[in-house]
Parts: structure tokens; C-alpha cells; sequence
């Protein structure tokens, strides 16, 4: 039945040729009274309605009046601006007048580009970035290697350092470095800080100059030059306010006056971002040599001018076996390594990041799969427009681009609200990224240019991607069927499309859960290993007496006996115990041991165990369980007999076949021998992943 809006539309229609009134008019009213159907009684709707198909019906009426008599003739391809700009327009008409099915397409794309967006961030910034220090290819890691143990990156002693330093001819600069707490007091309450550790050269190396003040010099290393330290800017803000006369202050650290020389700039970053104290290394000077049996340094350092990496490869390969030709017993097979430094610390993640890429990717690509087929389901609700659009001339190629259009329209929304998604997502990734990615700066990532030009070519791709299915399908209007019948038959969308789409999301999806299924088996297979003790219900602190207040091993182990006393004390705690090295914290400690009745064997390295300094109680704590013997008792005194209690994996390696319990060991350059009275589980200090060392406990009553 005709209403007084059919009336006014049909009289509206009188501007068009006669010809095309007599053949298209009805099916033009019909879409008209549809689409009045579809937005309902809401008069801006309404109003927006008649002013869209005023314009139309007088564009049509236009090109109509200036087509040649042939209109049905195909014509060439044409795309002017004015075209796009109104394909513009038309699709944000149907945003709003399909809301729901636009909010769902845009939440959908947002998602995928946004978090591919961020992922791409952190891939650049670890993977294809330098690392932000001048001239980064040169700079190198040297380690100690051990081939027949399958170690090549093992710290390295004091001495061996040192010769490295005096004899290397491929290096500019080389720098010792270890890292620990320190106990800073006054300017506020007392905090514990992390310090490096380093010798003098360090900061050459990385090529960093103190944006305050001076770098360190050689006879800072020397014993009782004094204590100077350099702070990091970000200290030199919190704690001490940006003080101008920082430098030439003496600051508190571990109850001991420390000299600040210098403030270093703020854009430097370090591997471990936690450390915002530097010191000297003390390594020349008056007193005992340095030990070449105790391994505890990461050794830095740069490469001459036109000194390639495989030439310092070569060259340190060759003077760590001059070294231990010099000194078989303590260097028996050691050697020399070098890695690139950027290599080191990204190489172990790169598939990792690599797999995250990938994973990210296969939920973009259906997401595609899934607007694609929310498009053709809108297509199929629009079959009688677009044989209108075709029966009044319109060609397949400009009912496909206005498609397309439509589909870049939703991929750009969804791209711009990717970019709120990808800014939450950077902020999160630095979390859950391992620490010593920090050397790249991922806190530092934000929406740059790199990542705008990035998210705006992932943003044509896709919506080209999803929209080239629909685009093909609109282009080929069941013209004669819709006409045919009188405008009201429903269109369908093909059904070999809707299949195809069926089969590429579940294909696509079947990968995903493929991959992310086997990821699950390994992290549950690597989460099942045991850790060799519990870590449940298992509090630490750390406890760092300073030397000034506790100069004496006595008074430092009575320290520790009453902080065990009071934590014991506290309602709900059962049991209290101390190592000095925590397990799965990456600190650790290396030294020979010479074991009683054993000679050394020609071509077998060294016997070498990991020390780990506790207390009587710390077994008991940790539930470690003692497969043999004893562990540890009050009565294990500073002038008891010396015991020690080693691990099921050094008891398996050293004495296979034998009773450990009973033989004697002493540590490398120490005359006192030692008991072994107990054997402990192994415990996984090095992480699931890695092998179980040969751990050597020793009471903290008879540590020096």
C-alpha cells in the first residue's frame, strides 16, 4: 500500500529520464520504504534519510542526462576523487545505519591491529635496533669456556681477567663487572640499592660519558685510594633531588663514606636496570694476588678500529691457550670466548619473539576471515541496492571499489582504535618481557612514526584483505533474479563463499590452537620438573650487614643468628634458614675443590663446585632432603671441625660408585680440609632449564 512517503519519493523521482522511471522506479521505492523500515521511527534519522536520497536520486538523475544512449555498454575503469569522497560518505552512512554489526567489525580489527601493532614495536626495538651505546657492533662479551663441559660463557677469575686486559690485541677497552646490594643511609629512610660492580675502564667501554662530573681512572682500582662512586641520573633525582653540588659529596653506603665523582646521563641503560650505584673494582694493590680459581666477573669490551669479530674470536682462543699452558693447574681446560654483545642478549629470545609475531599474525588473519564475513552478510541484506546501482549503469569495477571503500572505511576505525589498544599493550609487553631486555629500552616504547607508518600499511592490508571477497561478490549483482522479482526476493551470499570463509577460519584457528596447545604441553612438561625444594609459602629478605657497623665475620654471623631469631619469633612462621645465594636469581659463585685421594687426571678439567654459604636450618626451610648423612648442626662451629655438605649431582660426577660421606675436600688456594658429612637433593638454582651443577654447602659459622 502506497503511504504518503512512497508518494513524495515517487514525485521526486520525476527528475530522472523517463526511461529509467518506467524501468527501475518500482524497485527504487521499494529500497527506499526498506531503508525508511530499517531506521525506525527517529525523526534525525529520518531527516538524514531524505536529504541521502534526495542527493542520490539527483546524481542519478545527472549522470543519467550525460550518458551516452548505450549505458548498458561496459565503459573503462574510472575512479575520480570526487567518487572516493562520496564512497566515503556512503560508508559512513552505513556505519551508522548498521551500528551493531559495525561496532562488532571495528572492536574485532582494533584487537588484531592493535596488538600486532605493539608486537612489531617490541620485534623492531629487540631485533632490528641497535643497542644504545656508540658504535654497538663493537662491543663484545669475553667468557671463560670450558668445550669438554659444554660451558662457553662461564664468568671468569680475577687473574684471568687482568692477563686478558695486559695482553689482548684486538680490544680497545675491557672491563670487569659484578653486581650487588648495598645499604644506603641518610638522605631519607635506609634503602637497599643495586651497585655495579666494575673496573675502570667500563664506561669506556660502552662508550658513556658521566653527564656530571668524571668517569673512574686506574687508581681507583688500587686498595686504599679511596671510595668514589658514580650514581645514575635516575638516583640523582629520587634520592638525592638533582643536587648541583652532588659532586665531591660524601654519601653513606653500608655505614661507609663513599665520594660521589660523577652523575651519569639520563639516557643510559644498562642490562640490569636495578642497579643505580657504580664502584671500582679493587683488583692491583698490596695484599693477596687475585685468585684465579674463583670465577665471578662478566668481562665488557670493545673492539679496536678495523678489528672484525671473527679476528677477536681468534686472536682470544690463542691467549687463552697461552694461559693455560702457563698455568695448567688452575686453567686446565679453560679458554677464551667472545659473543657480540646485542647477540647475547637477544639471540636466546628471537625465536621467541619470532613465535609471538606469528601467533599474533594467525589472530589478525581471522579476524579478517571474521569482518569478511560480517560483510557479506551486510551484502547480502543490500542485493537490491546494488542491482539498482547496476541497472542504472553502474560498471562491476566501480561497485567493487565502492566495496573496498567501505571495507578501508571499517579498517581505518578499526586501525585508529587499534592504536589505544597497542598503547595499553606497551605498556603491559615491558612486564612480562625478561629484565635484561631493558638494555633496549622497552619501557621506553611509544607510538613513534615507525609504528603510526607500520599500523597504517597493516591497516590498508587488512582492510584489502578482507574487503576483496565482498568487493567480488558486490560486483556480480543477481541482477535479473532481484528485478525479476519485483524487488523483494532475498539475495544470499554464494554458498561456495561461505564455505570457503567456513574452511579458512577453521583452518586458520586449528593452527593457532595447534601451536598454542603445544606451547601449553612444554610449559607444563617445563613447570612439572621438580625444583629440588618448595617454593611455596616461601618468603626471602635479603640481609647485607655493613662492614663499618660489622667489621668482624663474628659479628656479622651474630647479626645474621638474631635476624633469625626474630623472624622465628613471628606468629605463623615455622621455620627460618639463610644461603647467601639464592636459588633461580642468576647469583652465583664458582671455585676448584681438591678432593682428598683424588689425582688429577691428564686431559679431564678440574674438579670445580658452586659454594653456597647457610645456615644449620636453611635444609629444613627450603625442604631440601638429605639423601645421606647429616645436615648441618648447631654444633658445625666456628672451631668445630670444618664440614661441608655437597650435592647429589657432585657426589655422582667426583666419587661415582663411592660413599662420599667421610672424604675430605678444601677449596682452591685454602690448606684446611673440610668433612663431607651429608649429601643433598639437587636443586635447580639455574632455572628449569638448565643442567644441575655440582653444589657445594659449607655452614655459615665456619665461612671466613
Amino acid at each position: 500500500m502506497s503511504t504518503l512517503a512512497d508518494r513524495v519519493y515517487r514525485g521526486l523521482l520525476l527528475v530522472l529520464p523517463s526511461d529509467v522511471r518506467r524501468e527501475f522506479g518500482d524497485d527504487m521505492v521499494q529500497l527506499f520504504r526498506d531503508h525508511r523500515r530499517a531506521i525506525g521511527a527517529r525523526p534525525m534519522r529520518q531527516a538524514g534519510l531524505w536529504f541521502d536520497a534526495a542527493r542520490d536520486v539527483l546524481s542519478q538523475a545527472a549522470d543519467a542526462r550525460r550518458r551516452p544512449p548505450d549505458r548498458f555498454a561496459p565503459t573503462r575503469l574510472r575512479y575520480p576523487m570526487s567518487a572516493f569522497i562520496s564512497d566515503v560518505r556512503q560508508s559512513c552512512r552505513l556505519v551508522r545505519r548498521y551500528p551493531a554489526l559495525s561496532i562488532v567489525a571495528i572492536a574485532t580489527l582494533a584487537l588484531g591491529l592493535g596488538i600486532n601493532t605493539a608486537i612489531f614495536s617490541v620485534v623492531d626495538a629487540v631485533l632490528w635496533r641497535s643497542l644504545p651505546y656508540p658504535d654497538p657492533q663493537a662491543l663484545m662479551l669475553v667468557w671463560e669456556k670450558r668445550p669438554t663441559e659444554g660451558v662457553m660463557t662461564n664468568p671468569v677469575s680475577a687473574a684471568d681477567y687482568l692477563d686478558w686486559r695486559a695482553r689482548n690485541t684486538v680490544f680497545e677497552h675491557t672491563a670487569a663487572f659484578f653486581s650487588t646490594e648495598v645499604t644506603l643511609t641518610g638522605n631519607g629512610e635506609p634503602a637497599e640499592i643495586g651497585a655495579g660492580i666494575v673496573s675502570w675502564e667500563f664506561f669506556a667501554v660502552l662508550g658513556v660519558r658521566p653527564a656530571h662530573g668524571r668517569s673512574f681512572q686506574l687508581r681507583d682500582e688500587e686498595f686504599g685510594q679511596g671510595r668514589v662512586v658514580i650514581l645514575t641520573h635516575r638516583i640523582w633525582t629520587t634520592r638525592f633531588n638533582r643536587d648541583p653540588q652532588m659532586i665531591g659529596r660524601t654519601i653513606s653506603i653500608n655505614s661507609t663514606p663513599w665520594t660521589v665523582i660523577g652523575v651519569l646521563p639520563s639516557d643510559f641503560v644498562f642490562v640490569d636496570p636495578t642497579l643505580d650505584f657504580w664502584a671500582p673494582l679493587g683488583l692491583v694493590g698490596p695484599g693477596a694476588a687475585p685468585s684465579r680459581v674463583a670465577h665471578n666477573f662478566e668481562v665488557y669490551a670493545r673492539l679496536k678500529p678495523g678489528v672484525s669479530y671473527a679476528q677477536a674470536l681468534d686472536a682470544m682462543d690463542r691467549l687463552g691457550r697461552d694461559l693455560e699452558a702457563e698455568h695448567p693447574d688452575a686453567n686446565r681446560g679453560h679458554g677464551a670466548h667472545v659473543t657480540p654483545l646485542q647477540e647475547h642478549y637477544v639471540e636466546p629470545i628471537r625465536a621467541s619473539l619470532i613465535l609471538l609475531a606469528a601467533g599474533v599474525g594467525l589472530v589478525l588473519l581471522i579476524a579478517c576471515v571474521n569482518v569478511a564475513s560480517l560483510m557479506l552478510a551486510r551484502a547480502a541484506s543490500r542485493h537490491r541496492e546494488m542491482a539498482v546501482r547496476s541497472a542504472l549503469g553502474a560498471s562491476r569495477g566501480r561497485l567493487a571499489a565502492q566495496t573496498l571503500v567501505e571495507s578501508l572505511t571499517l579498517a581505518g576505525a578499526g586501525g585508529v582504535a587499534g592504536i589505544g589498544v597497542a598503547f595499553v599493550a606497551l605498556r603491559a609487553l615491558p612486564i612480562v618481557m625478561p629484565e635484561r631486555l631493558s638494555i633496549v629500552g622497552l619501557d621506553d616504547l611509544s607510538i613513534d612514526p615507525r609504528m603510526l607508518f607500520f599500523a597504517a600499511i597493516l591497516t590498508v592490508a587488512t582492510g584489502l584483505l578482507f574487503g576483496v571477497i565482498p568487493a567480488l561478490h558486490a560486483s556480480r549483482p543477481a541482477l535479473a533474479g532481484v528485478l525479476n522479482a519485483g524487488g523483494r526476493g532475498p539475495a544470499g551470499v554464494r554458498r561456495r563463499v561461505r564455505q570457503a570463509l567456513v574452511v579458512a577460519e577453521v583452518a586458520v584457528a586449528s593452527l593457532a590452537l595447534v601451536g598454542a596447545g603445544l606451547v601449553l604441553r612444554s610449559f607444563a612438561n617445563l613447570t612439572s620438573r621438580p625444583l629440588g625444594f618448595t617454593a611455596e609459602q616461601r618468603l626471602t629478605v635479603m640481609v647485607s650487614p655493613p662492614r663499618a657497623r660489622y667489621p668482624s665475620a663474628a659479628a656479622q654471623r651474630d647479626l645474621l643468628n638474631r635476624v633469625e631469631a626474630r623472624l622465628a619469633s613471628v606468629p605463623g612462621v615455622s621455620a627460618v634458614g639463610s644461603v647467601n645465594l639464592l636459588p633461580l636469581t642468576g647469583f652465583d659463585s664458582r671455585t676448584g675443590i681438591g678432593i682428598e685421594g683424588r689425582e688429577p687426571v691428564p686431559d679431564e678439567p678440574p674438579v670445580r663446585m658452586h659454594p653456597r654459604v647457610v645456615t644449620p636450618t636453611y635444609f629444613q626451610t627450603m625442604e631440601i632432603p638429605i639423601l645421606k648423612g647429616r645436615q648441618f648442626a648447631d654444633a658445625d662451629a666456628a672451631g668445630a671441625e670444618p664440614v661441608v655438605i655437597i650435592n647429589e649431582t657432585a657426589a655422582k660426577r667426583f666419587l661415582p660408585g663411592q660413599d662420599p660421606i667421610g672424604r675430605r675436600v678444601r677449596f682452591g688456594g685454602d690448606e684446611t680440609w673440610r668433612t663431607i658429612v651429608g649429601v643433598a637433593g639437587d636443586v635447580r638454582h639455574w632455572g628449569l632449564l638448565r643442567p644441575v651443577n655440582p653444589t657445594l654447602y659449607w655452614p655459615h659459622a665456619q665461612a671466613n
